[in-house]
């Protein structure tokens, strides 16, 4: 325990991965287990070892812990960590959970399981937040916003002009945008069934937009629509839809040959493959994949500051605040494209 902390969870979203996760589709939990990750919180304990962290600070808690030891975590390359793994199998380092109900295990979702009114953590997976920004979207700074802002800064690096297209206009798709723009890309096409969440795309940046169940583009693939709105296709798409292996390859698709470069970073059914012809990479073409953006510890201030600054729209990501009494509400308005992110309250 002398590495831990207990944190009271104040605010917590629904994120895809979370209902992949509820449905079976991750392939790395053990049941029963509390999900959720995309959270801020504030420090109720500590053990007796830490000193980094006291009683009473605003946090949020971190999907990819660095013990800042390894070799994974002195690289700038990456923000994975030898310690702490994806494939840990919802338990904490020694092999177990702080978490139980009837005296039975309840297994521990990225060391994190935001669903809870209190979660036990270790400290190497917490980072503080300025105490000046609301809790309420303290919670977007785990996850979407440095997955989506890495994504366009670390993994492929947009250039300034770019031609961008963002499959998916979930919170995920529109930080996403938000970062093409600030990147400074000079056409940002935005991509969904639903029309309605256009109009944030619109807000947040986006110039073109492409609905493909739209009357207009009967019997056309995203990509033939997309070359011809961008002759040879674009610089670079993101996959932020988590729909599946079709519109990964949709994105791909799209990019130009000589330097495209196509990002996948939802999440899917793990059993499910995703395959192109050799050719493709020989023209010049990039498949690649990012986990919350290659977003490192040390940098997760910086996103405070960008959203005080005004330089991260949050506001219009919020659909509604619901009661952790009506999660399952949550859940549903989520997978079924009823909101882009629902508040989580504790009372």
């Amino acid at each position: 325990m002398q590495s831990r902390g207990r944190l009271g969870t104040k605010r917590t979203f629904i994120c895809q991965s979370d209902i992949c996760m509820i449905k079976g589709k991750t392939g790395n939990e053990n049941y029963p287990i509390i999900p959720g990750h995309e959270a801020s919180g504030i420090v109720e304990s500590v053990g007796s070892g830490v000193t980094k962290f006291q009683v009473g600070d605003h946090v949020i808690p971190l999907v990819f812990p660095n013990c800042d030891e390894c070799a994974l975590c002195i690289s700038d390359k990456t923000n994975f960590c030898a310690a702490f793994r994806l494939d840990m199998a919802g338990l904490m380092l020694d092999g177990t959970s702080r978490l139980s109900l009837n005296g039975k295990i309840v297994y521990n979702f990225l060391n994190i399981s935001s669903f809870s009114e209190y979660t036990v953590t270790s400290v190497h997976g917490l980072t503080k937040i300025k105490d000046s920004v609301p809790l309420n979207r303290a919670c977007f700074m785990n996850c979407c916003v440095p997955t989506a802002f890495g994504a366009v800064n670390n993994t492929v690096n947009v250039f300034e002009g770019a031609r961008v297209a963002v499959f998916g206009c979930g919170a995920l798709g529109l930080c996403t945008i938000q970062a093409a723009r600030a990147a400074k890309a000079s056409r940002i096409v935005a991509i969904d069934i639903n029309e309605s969440k256009f109009v944030v795309a619109k807000e947040f940046g986006a110039t073109d937009f492409i609905n493909p169940l739209s009357e207009k583009y009967a019997n056309e693939s995203v990509e033939s629509i997309i070359y011809k709105m961008f002759p040879g296709g674009v610089d670079f798409s993101f996959e932020a839809t988590g729909a599946g292996p079709s519109v990964m390859n949709s994105a791909f698709e799209s990019v130009c040959v000589g330097w495209g470069k196509s990002v996948i970073y939802s999440v899917m059914n793990e059993k499910q493959n995703i395959s192109t012809l050799p050719i493709n990479f020989i023209k010049g073409k990039t498949w690649t994949a990012t986990a919350v953006g290659q977003v490192k510890k040390k940098d997760y201030s910086k996103f405070a500051d960008m959203y005080e600054s005004g330089d991260i729209m949050l506001d219009s990501l919020v659909t509604d605040t619901l009661p952790i009494e009506q999660i399952n509400t949550a859940i549903d308005n989520l997978q079924y494209g009823n909101a882009i992110r629902s508040i989580i309250t504790f009372s």
